[in-house]
């Protein structure tokens, strides 16, 4: 199951980064966007949210003890679920930017 969320944050990610990066180049120059945004459209990031939790994985399966294992497991598994909810945040962070410029502007009837 943690090998799957490992793949997930290293192929999914390019994916996503696409579709967003079209939307974003409407939205002027990409020094505009919030840091954690322009982080999370770089080519590596999915591989840097993965890695952590690949190598947590890979520590406890070397150690052979099978509590080692399991505690790696978990950690491994919690590093990946904090790296989704961080990469759509990333994401979503210049639109929640744009709606709350919107529901700023004074409505004139």
């Amino acid at each position: 199951m943690v090998v799957i969320f490992v793949a997930a944050m290293l192929f999914l990610p390019p994916v996503f980064q696409r579709s967003f990066a079209k939307m974003f180049a409407d939205f002027g120059s990409r020094s505009d966007l919030p840091l954690l945004t322009r982080v999370g459209l770089s080519p590596w990031y999915g591989a840097a949210l993965a890695s952590p939790a690949l190598a947590v994985l890979l520590a406890g399966l070397l150690a052979r003890r099978r509590v080692l294992i399991l505690i790696a497991l978990v950690a491994a598994l919690f590093g990946v679920v904090a790296g989704i909810p961080t990469f759509l945040a990333a994401m979503y962070l210049p639109i929640f930017r744009l709606a709350d410029k919107v529901s700023a502007e004074p409505r004139t009837r």
